[in-house]
């Protein structure tokens, strides 16, 4: 418990260069808030992180993937989402075999798209098929460069210190990118109708390829924070309709992004312009119906136009002064046809058939804190087991640090088929 844990917390806190930090200990303690959204919503640079080994495999040294690999193949008409397109040796840490996989998935209008991501496969043959445990990432940004699997490759991603205790545990990490980060085309920010599909698909790829000792009858768990709980939640959401072939025993869901409608329903945002700007543009590629002309400024235009490219820290930096006002058009807040998309992608009008945990600091300053109750109330309405832990002090990045032991104890618990105890 104490590993898993150790852990959580080493890939949880970091600065904006990608490099770990350090946190007074004891409960609601926080570390220094990252200029990322989380950990995992890094720059392109830093050192290695700590607790990682990165080495070579194959003799494959760290280092960018090159952009070919994010270039898909024609997709055939039988194929099916989680089919692997192609894979590539990355480097890993000790006792484990890194790879990046391109595979195939669905996107929000139900055509097929490529999704890039890693998965990580412990060195060793398996007693039985592994588990997996698959993590849903924060707020990276929106240009192909900030596709978290480059960060993997350069062993510069903080998650790798939870993979190195994963890996010991006979388990096998998948991360999915998102459509459109990595892979050609805009990605869908916010919009968890399709990043829960990218998340239940990676873990099809993970069970699919070669060598991985992992098979169908592999079981999961899903792990995701800030913009990764929405997709988590979703994920949950969608198992038994998208892929009721996957066996997900739980999932966690950190600060979720998940209450869109209630977002709207302030007439701005908590996390301010930069998160606002992505999500319009997010929501924009994703749906004809969510026009720009109609909902943004000349300025809100032009900045979701320069931002396309751009990665979370430099959008964030950028947009520090700009307020919603000099983005939004008078009344886009309520317009009937976003409310629509944003109530398609807000989390607790279905009910998950697994076990499901929210956990969220009650000084978030990115994901109001009323949210995840919001939702942990629908679902308990409809008779899901759910279950929400709030923790005093903590905001939107320390929270991981502070739930640490909690989360590692509900994730193993649920690999060990143990009874969720909901607090509805």
């Amino acid at each position: 418990m104490l590993g898993i844990a150790v852990a959580l917390t080493a890939g949880a806190c970091s600065g904006s260069d990608g490099t770990a930090t350090t946190a007074p200990s004891g409960a609601g303690s926080s570390a220094p808030p990252s200029k990322n959204e989380t950990a995992s919503a890094t720059t392109t640079g830093g050192a290695a992180p700590t607790g990682s080994t990165a080495t070579t495999i194959a003799g494959v040294p760290a280092g960018d993937i090159p952009p070919e690999f994010f270039a898909p193949p024609d997709l055939p008409a039988d194929g099916k989402p989680g089919d692997v397109l192609r894979t590539r040796p990355i480097a890993a840490p000790d006792g484990t075999k890194g790879y990046a996989v391109l595979y195939r998935s669905t996107a929000v209008d139900g055509t097929p798209t490529a999704v890039s991501g890693v998965v990580f496969v412990p060195d060793g043959a398996p007693g039985r098929a592994r588990d997996i445990l698959a993590w849903a990432h924060g707020t990276t940004g929106l240009g192909d460069a900030c596709a978290s699997s480059q960060q993997f490759a350069t062993a510069t991603a903080i998650e790798l210190a939870i993979v190195t205790f994963v890996a010991g545990q006979d388990l096998v990490f998948v991360a999915t990118d998102y459509e459109g980060l990595g892979t050609p085309g805009p990605h869908p920010y916010l919009v968890n109708l399709t990043e829960g599909r990218n998340v239940l698909d990676s873990i099809r790829a993970a069970e699919a390829l070669p060598g991985a000792g992992t098979s169908d009858a592999s079981r999961s768990v899903v792990w995701g924070h800030s913009q990764g709980g929405g997709a988590a939640a979703f994920a949950a959401e969608l198992q038994p309709t998208y892929a009721p072939d996957v066996q997900v025993m739980g999932a966690a869901i950190g600060a979720p992004a998940a209450d869109l409608v209630g977002f709207a329903g302030t007439g701005t945002t908590a996390a301010g312009s930069g998160y606002l700007a992505m999500a319009f543009a997010g929501f924009a590629a994703a749906y004809p119906d969510v026009s720009l002309d109609r909902l943004l400024t000349t300025e809100g235009k032009a900045v979701v136009e320069r931002i396309s490219t751009e990665c979370n820290d430099q959008i964030q930096t950028s947009l520090a002064a700009t307020t919603a006002a000099a983005l939004l058009q008078p009344g886009a807040t309520t317009d009937p046809a976003l409310l629509a998309r944003l109530r398609e992608n807000s989390a607790g009008f279905v009910a998950p058939p697994m076990p499901v945990l929210l956990y969220h600091g009650d000084a978030d300053q990115v994901v109001p804190v009323q949210s995840s109750k919001t939702v942990l109330d629908r679902w308990c309405a409809l008779g899901a087991n759910a279950a929400r832990k709030v923790y005093p002090g903590a905001d939107h990045v320390s929270v991981v640090l502070t739930a640490a032991f909690d989360i590692a104890a509900w994730i193993q618990a649920r690999l060990a088929d143990q009874p969720a105890t909901p607090t509805c």
